[in-house]
């Protein structure tokens, strides 16, 4: 009977969160309530092993609580015991009907998870069959992740995290959430902290009259070595559509931005030229899955070292983008591949910075047909962390059905 009682209970946390916006009014506190059994214990082990004065100041506002307010604005779920904890999927329905924001987080998530807990459609999926380019569509395997945060206002954008650590050399996703429940609280604070969907909120002003017709904010990966955070990476990209120039009826413009933000933590840092860098210490790659479609431009171009980048793109396309730094960078194109790439090197002053930089190269094709345009994005990075070198690369995939 213990038993049972054990698992029907579920312990709510409320973590007080002091948001950088509201830090000038004391009073004012951004809360958020914990759905996990055993979240007080990954509290009091981060208080035991923390130095860093800031995430000390932010874990004593952890205050244990078992009960849930009806002004509770924000809650976090630990997925994996949703199955023994059939009260957490009706908390999460209630809370999310409401219009509150949801926190998931667990060892390997996907869209299609959190879509059949609260019974929503977050991303329209394609119809498998064959399209205007005479090939057919095929849905790569869902991304997975660690957190997953969502509210009926960012139904279509949800904040998307990975957590990864090094494990024999070899940087995997955290699956051991049981093991990592330090981590994984940890990363939760201080995404709420950072108050994650803003970016959802920011006004892109369309260029001349071009349309932004798709656009993902917030992918997010965080990567550790033990209990060191070591890399933080957060993406996003539009995608445009050129409307005024195309007078062609077998093609379709579009162009995208991909920004890609990268910070270093604990003395880890990107390889520079004067420290082994071979080139391609920091890649990203434009692909174009379809052979029917065509590469126009691709842009930024090559320079030896520079800090401030401009992209240039067909149709008086053009925006700008600044390193806080100098780096050499080499950029390719082919139209017979469908594929640039863009590969950073950074000077010695550059590797030891650490603090963010931003990185928003833009690919331009033309599209065949008038149902689906499609680009692969990525981003490969390389890093030494004691003494030692390490690699990591992550995936986005670009498809919009017109």
């Amino acid at each position: 009977m213990k038993k049972t009682i054990l698992v029907a209970m579920s312990l709510a946390l409320t973590l007080s969160l002091s948001s950088s916006a509201l830090a000038s009014n004391s009073s004012q506190k951004s809360e958020i309530v914990f759905f996990d059994n055993e979240a007080d214990r990954a509290v009091k082990k981060l208080k035991e092993k923390t130095t860093d004065e800031e995430a000390t100041t932010l874990l004593k506002k952890f205050n244990p609580q078992t009960s849930y307010s009806d002004n509770t604005k924000q809650i976090a779920i630990n997925y994996d015991e949703i199955n023994s904890n059939p009260s957490f999927v009706k908390r999460a329905t209630q809370h999310f009907n409401k219009g509150g924001t949801i926190y998931f987080y667990g060892s390997n998530l996907k869209l299609s998870d959190i879509e059949s807990v609260l019974g929503v459609v977050i991303e329209k999926k394609p119809n498998p069959k064959a399209n205007d380019k005479g090939e057919t569509i095929t849905t790569a395997e869902e991304e997975t992740y660690q957190i997953i945060g969502i509210s009926p206002k960012n139904l279509k954008k949800p904040y998307l995290r990975q957590i990864k650590n090094v494990i024999d050399g070899k940087t995997e996703p955290v699956s051991n959430l049981k093991k990592h429940k330090d981590i994984f609280v940890q990363e939760v604070m201080s995404i709420v902290n950072e108050d994650p969907f803003k970016s959802n909120e920011i006004s892109v002003l369309d260029y001349q009259s071009d349309p932004i017709v798709a656009s993902k904010y917030s992918i997010t990966k965080t990567i550790y070595q033990g209990s060191d955070k070591v890399f933080y990476q957060n993406v996003f990209w539009i995608l445009h559509q050129n409307t005024t120039s195309d007078t062609d009826h077998n093609y379709d413009y579009f162009y995208i931005e991909h920004s890609v933000e990268t910070n270093f933590y604990n003395g880890a840092r990107v390889l520079s030229t004067s420290s082994g860098g071979s080139g391609n210490t920091f890649d990203l790659v434009h692909t174009l899955p379809y052979s029917s479609d065509i590469q126009r431009e691709y842009s930024p171009k090559s320079t030896s070292s520079s800090s401030v980048y401009t992209v240039a793109l067909p149709w008086v396309v053009q925006w700008q983008f600044s390193l806080n730094a100098s780096a050499a960078l080499t950029s390719t194109g082919s139209q017979s591949t469908g594929i640039a790439k863009y590969s950073w090197t950074p000077t010695w002053a550059q590797s030891w910075l650490q603090f963010p930089e931003t990185y928003k190269p833009g690919t331009a094709w033309a599209s065949k047909g008038n149902s689906l345009a499609s680009i692969d994005l990525q981003e490969y990075i390389v890093y030494t962390y004691n003494s030692k070198t390490y690699s990591d690369v992550s995936n986005q995939q670009v498809r919009h059905y017109y």
